[in-house]
């Protein structure tokens, strides 16, 4: 039986292709490399949040998706001098790793590939091994039916476990004691089983109730130490207060012993001793004052300590996050990969035996931006973006019917 190729060329609106190196705009995911020239310290990697921001020292949230580099370069230098970290620094940015592109669907080997500049999608589907096409003999097809269904209950079961992950991440970013169903995302909701969830929710809350008593532990003993230095301060504030008034008398008294030492009603030796005796009082002001100096510092490291504790948190809780939110979006673009196979393959099966075998290729890039993941018809000679998923469909012949 012979078998024929067609590759589907469909028509889009402007055009996805790559941008030059000079013009390509920093994304989500993208692996930002900044070096300040006028210091000895290393270049430092960034990576680009699901907010398309980086995290600065000193700066914090740093916007820097859809810039070029030159723009970040820029807008960078711009805040480095506003927050006078730097006086005039000359700055390096570069794209020190893009996004990998996911090849899926009807290929020999799904999975992720390295992205570099003018990657044709015919070309990531050869990456991928190309178009699989045993479908033509109908044991293979049962077969090939029979993995599939397998794949797509592992693919549910990961699913489930990314949404029960979720669910916890949101939990304790809102303080809650347990994960619930409505904090699983809308999209997975239509996916996984109700039931599949419940199971794993109990670990998931011993998962969260374990973090929260950590946290709890830490920052208990950090205020605990916090209120240790405040009363320590307060002991040696009431300390200052009676070493100022005895000080304050000491000194009356040595000015009244004076006039006594010059009227010759006392040696000068007693006044010697007295005014030793006065410098000695001042010896230990300035004694328990450098000790309130040392304290103030103390406590001043404890509250960063806690403000460290308390942000340190939710900034991995929001990494973890974004981290799940990419694992999630590439095993749902697996689910709906292998949703479309097993269609495809009962399409097959339908199909008339004695039909003439003409089968076609089309090609479809599902691109991720900041509000949701959006698809897009392209040919085989559409050049990909960093990120992209790119869904290879091998399309079977009409059936007798619809050739007649």
């Amino acid at each position: 039986m012979r078998l024929f190729i067609f590759l589907f060329l469909a028509a889009i609106p402007g055009t996805l292709a790559a941008e030059s190196k000079n013009d390509y705009r920093i994304n989500i995911g993208d692996q930002i490399e900044i070096d300040v020239l006028d210091d000895s310290e290393a270049s430092q990697k960034y990576t680009v949040g699901s907010d398309g921001a980086i995290q600065l020292p000193l700066i914090g949230g740093f916007r820097i998706a859809d810039l070029t580099t030159d723009e970040a370069r820029t807008r960078l230098h711009e805040a480095f001098v506003s927050s006078e970290i730097y006086i005039n620094p000359t700055l390096a940015v570069s794209v020190a790793a893009f996004r990998p592109v996911f090849v899926l669907g009807d290929v020999r080997k799904p999975g992720n590939y390295d992205f570099h500049p003018f990657l044709t999608a015919e070309q990531a589907m050869g990456l991928a091994g190309g178009a699989m096409l045993s479908y033509e003999n109908e044991e293979a097809r049962v077969l090939e039916k029979r993995k599939l269904s397998q794949q797509l209950e592992l693919v549910k079961t990961d699913l489930a476990r990314i949404a029960a992950r979720a669910a916890r991440l949101q939990a304790q970013l809102k303080n809650q004691e347990a994960i619930e169903w409505t904090l699983v995302p809308q999209e997975l909701r239509s996916i996984i089983r109700r039931e599949d969830f419940e199971e794993l929710k109990p670990n998931e809350d011993k998962i969260m109730s374990l973090e929260r008593t950590n946290f709890r532990v830490q920052r208990s003993l950090l205020a605990n130490a916090e209120v240790e230095v405040e009363e320590q301060l307060r002991l040696l504030s009431d300390r200052e207060r009676v070493q100022l008034d005895a000080l304050d008398y000491d000194r009356q008294d040595l000015s009244r012993k004076r006039e006594m030492a010059h009227g010759g009603l006392i040696t000068s030796s007693a006044l010697s001793q007295l005014e030793r005796a006065a410098k000695a009082g001042e010896g230990q002001l300035l004694q328990i004052q450098e000790q309130q100096s040392v304290a103030r510092r103390i406590l001043g490291e404890h509250r960063r300590e806690i403000l460290r504790l308390e942000t340190g948190r939710n900034t991995d809780l929001l990494t973890q996050a974004q981290l799940l939110q990419a694992e999630k979006d590439r095993k749902i673009s697996e689910f709906e990969s292998v949703t479309e196979r097993l269609d495809l393959i009962s399409q097959w099966m339908n199909t008339a035996t004695n039909t003439r075998n003409e089968y076609r290729i089309e090609y479809e890039v599902r691109r991720r931006n900041e509000a949701k993941l959006i698809s897009l018809g392209v040919t085989g000679q559409t050049e990909l973006l960093p990120g992209d998923q790119l869904v290879v469909a091998l399309r079977p012949p009409e059936s007798s019917e619809k050739t007649q």
